[in-house]
């Protein structure tokens, strides 16, 4: 394509994608997120895995701890990452005989790679996508009851827009979250989507799928299938797929919980524990953030821990408490 050359001389001079975002993770917070995400040998590696179909969309998940009864916990990873960055709490999570679900969203992992939004946004979608492959899983089991949502960053966005949206669903929530304390909401708008509209609106989606830097490239060199579904998708809807998400995320600039503005906050009825590690290198993530959001929530509760057995100590108290 003629206009391609041009995009990766763009590529070449200024970061774009993931790269945007590195300047604000610290040497400190990024080597905690990395042990809080590396995997121990200790810790029970898979569960029952199982993939659901829901229209075009086909979504890749595991569920973790006993083999039966009803799902009492959902783990989101950040960013947009697949659900290995989460097994780790998880199974931490799992050891106290919970049964607890680990999923891959859409674009991420083994799910589809892509697929058409009935919502205006991806963030949306995706909260409409977990109530659905729920709605799946939970008509399996003979009991169900409201579950408690694990969220780290963008998974504590889903968490949260889920609870608000589907409150007798949640018996509570577990947040490290995302806030716009550094102005992040822009530069993350434009990591996740603007610079995905801008490779294919320039060469197609082709280029979406050879974008250096781009999650989607990821998702590309590792599987066939998923690159197949990039190839094929509608070129005009993913432009506006990525433009609407793009505005979705610009909305929340000065809220301390990207997804929710803070009197929808004020509307979370259940007990939240809002998760932070402390250390303040972490603008993405941001202390001021997190302390916040606590205040903001009817039924907060804040602990800051950097030590990661304590954290996740933490996180498994908070969610067996009745």
């Amino acid at each position: 394509m003629q206009a391609w050359p041009s995009l990766s001389r763009r590529f070449s001079t200024q970061p774009l994608f993931m790269a945007r975002l590195a300047p604000l993770l610290g040497r400190k917070s990024s080597r905690w997120w990395q042990q809080l995400e590396r995997r121990s040998t200790s810790l029970p590696q898979k569960g029952q895995v199982g993939m659901s179909k829901i229209e075009n969309l086909e979504l890749s998940w595991e569920m973790l701890g006993p083999e039966v009864g009803p799902i009492e916990a959902v783990v989101t990873p950040r960013g947009q990452l697949s659900r290995e960055a989460a097994r780790p709490l998880a199974a931490a999570l799992a050891l106290h005989g919970k049964r607890v679900l680990l999923w891959d969203r859409r674009s991420t992992g083994n799910s589809s790679a892509w697929a058409p939004l009935d919502a205006e946004s991806i963030p949306e979608q995706e909260v409409q996508d977990l109530a659905r492959l729920l709605d799946i899983l939970q008509a399996q089991s003979a009991e169900r009851s409201p579950i408690c949502l694990i969220g780290l960053s963008s998974g504590a966005r889903l968490s949260a827009m889920f609870a608000a949206r589907h409150p007798l669903s949640v018996s509570r929530l577990i947040l490290l979250p995302t806030g716009d304390f550094y102005s992040v909401a822009t530069l993350l708008a434009q990591a996740y989507y603007s610079d995905c509209a801008d490779a294919a609106e320039t060469g197609g989606m082709e280029a979406v799928a050879e974008a250096h830097g781009s999650h989607f490239q990821m998702l590309a060199k590792g599987s066939v299938r998923a690159r197949d579904e990039l190839l094929a998708a509608d070129l005009m809807e993913f432009v506006s797929a990525m433009r609407q998400s793009q505005a979705f995320l610009e909305r929340f600039q000065g809220e301390h919980l990207l997804g929710l503005h803070s009197f929808e906050v004020a509307t979370l009825q259940v007990p939240v524990l809002v998760l932070h590690h402390g250390f303040e290198d972490d603008r993405l993530h941001a202390l001021e953030d997190a302390t916040a959001l606590a205040e903001q929530l009817p039924d907060g509760h804040l602990v800051v821990e950097p030590d990661l057995a304590q954290f996740k100590k933490a996180a498994a108290d908070f969610m067996h408490a009745v």
